[in-house]
């Protein structure tokens, strides 16, 4: 009989050794993301004494598309920090003292931004906050910065469909400084559910979307914990394929992309299939470039550093002229994430509308929603102009063609290449439904004028 304790042993090792090391890098991201806590829903004590968040709690709110957003118009000042820091929200939700159309003016380049609480401008005013100083060393451009604290970038991805593309930009950088918390492998965080994606079939399959209410309980379902030996490469191909996303949405929209990052395997990746790609790990290393108290995020030298970092990468690379973006691709593409209720010999489709006019055929739809899942549905126009009314109904019938009640349920509607939430729309000349659930005749009508597409 052979004796394979020593073997055995040293398995045990290597499986304490991953799992220490696993836990090094959660201690790592969660200095990292000390900050983060602190914005969305915890408040640190010193000596028995509360202290001030560095990010107001008050500014954030729940978003069932996005798992929390910034509230429209919200303001609040923090003294955690000195000098004290005011955080001023626009209409759309931006941290930003300007207000942005959705078509951009003429002659200026768009530049739209990806991240988390250090795109969002954590502990800094947002005079001395990278974007703003990128504005003006690229002058004549215009910033638009969608970073919000505590974003992983699956959350960032969807920024980017549901608001960033409807900026029209030319130019997209997506500023990954960690994976910090892994968030990007979990459906809740920081205590609050959030949707993610899973990487499956070769293509990112979205879950968790629509998120539940904040109080609602959210199944693990296929998650891992860090302690898996599978973890960390399932981590960094979840990470490669969602930024490789986010790369190939911005180029099928005709602007230029460029990733921005301290991950040593999103650098390689990136030059592996060619996207741009800045490395910025050396120059954002030193010690006087980071706030104080480890909240492990960029004072104003820092950010001045990442912006100078940034602008002279972008030169180089002649990412904002007008010769190194593709053509925008034309035509009518739409797509919907559906699902509906099943009944026995029932058959549920789906129709849509274009400036009133039917546009058949339907489409079938098949994912029974009490199983939680959902289909996406195609139309293509091919060379037809974007419409300014677009509308969308159900039907189901029976065995026998009788018609019965539907129950359809639309969570994403996609029209080249943006995406709408359910609650863009209306029904009835009322609010649409913010789930996306469409009983019997009613019918989702968008204004997509309105929601910014006719203008791209």
């Amino acid at each position: 009989m052979t004796d394979n304790s020593g073997s055995r042993g040293a398995a045990r090792q290597r499986s304490r050794a991953r799992a220490i090391g696993w836990a090094v890098i959660a201690a790592v991201n969660l200095a990292c993301a000390l900050g983060i806590y602190l914005a969305v829903d915890v408040r640190v004590f010193d000596g028995g004494k509360a202290v001030e968040p560095v990010v107001p709690r008050v500014i954030g709110r729940f978003d069932p598309w996005l798992g929390w957003a910034l509230i429209p118009g919200a303001k609040a000042v923090s003294h955690r920090l000195a000098p004290p820091v005011e955080y001023r929200i626009n209409s759309k939700g931006l941290r930003s003292d300007q207000e942005h159309d959705y078509r951009a003016p003429d002659a200026i380049r768009r530049v739209v931004l990806l991240g988390d609480s250090n795109t969002f401008g954590f502990g800094v005013p947002i005079e001395a906050h990278f974007s703003s100083r990128l504005e003006r060393l690229l002058e004549p451009a215009e910033i638009i910065n969608l970073g919000v604290s505590a974003f992983g970038i699956d959350q960032e991805l969807l920024s980017l469909r549901y608001e960033g593309l409807r900026y029209g930009p030319d130019l997209v950088i997506a500023y990954i400084p960690h994976y910090g918390d892994f968030r990007h492998m979990y459906r809740r965080r920081f205590g609050r559910g959030k949707p993610c994606f899973r990487y499956e079939a070769g293509g990112l399959q979205l879950v968790g979307s629509p998120v539940g209410a904040p109080n609602e309980p959210i199944e693990a379902g296929d998650e891992i914990e860090t302690d898996d030996p599978h973890f960390g490469p399932l981590l960094q191909e979840l990470g490669n394929r969602i930024v490789e996303e986010m790369h190939r949405v911005t180029s099928a929209a005709g602007a230029s992309f460029l990733l921005v990052t301290k991950v040593p395997s999103l650098v390689d990746f990136a030059r592996d299939v060619g996207m741009p790609v800045l490395d910025v790990r050396a120059a954002m290393a030193a010690p006087e470039l980071k706030l104080p108290e480890g909240l492990g995020h960029m004072n104003a030298a820092g950010n001045q550093a990442l912006a100078a970092e940034i602008a002279g990468f972008v030169r180089r690379r002649n990412l904002l002229a007008a010769s190194s973006r593709p053509e925008r691709r034309s035509g009518l593409h739409i797509a919907l994430r559906v699902s509906a209720a099943s009944a026995a010999g029932a058959a549920t489709t789906v129709r849509l509308w274009l400036d009133g006019e039917a546009t058949p055929p339907s489409r079938p739809v098949t994912a029974p929603h009490q199983r939680g899942e959902w289909e996406w549905v195609r139309f293509d126009f091919g060379g037809r102009a974007l419409p300014r009314r677009l509308t969308i109904a159900g039907a189901m019938r029976g065995d026998h063609g009788a018609e019965l009640a539907p129950q359809l349920w639309v969570s994403v509607i996609e029209v080249n290449g943006v995406w709408l939430r359910p609650g863009e729309g209306r029904v009835g000349g009322r609010p649409g439904p913010v789930r996306g659930r469409l009983a019997q005749s009613a019918r989702l009508e968008f204004d997509l004028a309105e929601a910014g597409l006719a203008s791209r």
